[in-house]
């Protein structure tokens, strides 16, 4: 890394994976879904994912990504693959110094 590939998780139903790639020009890496079905990689473009930090994490529907990205932003699955040129997700936290590696916390607790 750069220039490096890092996973693949798994979402809980299978139906996934996640992936992230990482480019030696701006410090980004790109996320990326394969959906194992249709064979069909998608790159969601407009997220900066911090290489710094852990891999995304699943929900436990697997409807939802959690992700360090100049803060933590959820990402609804099924939109950012119905418009994967301009995800941008919902911002819980701004700015790099409040990025932290975000997890799911179990259901029931």
């Amino acid at each position: 890394m750069p220039d490096g590939l890092i996973g693949p998780s798994w979402s809980p139903d299978g139906r996934y994976l996640l992936y992230l790639i990482g480019y030696s020009n701006g410090g980004c890496f790109t996320v990326n879904l394969f959906a194992v079905a249709t064979r069909k990689s998608t790159e969601l473009k407009g997220v900066c994912y911090l290489p710094r930090t852990t891999m995304p994490d699943w929900s436990p529907d697997g409807r939802y990504l959690v992700l360090s990205a100049n803060g933590i932003v959820i990402l609804n699955v099924a939109v950012a693959l119905r418009y994967p040129q301009d995800v941008s997700g919902t911002g819980l936290t701004f700015g790099s110094d409040l990025t932290i590696d975000p997890v799911w916390q179990p259901l029931g607790r």
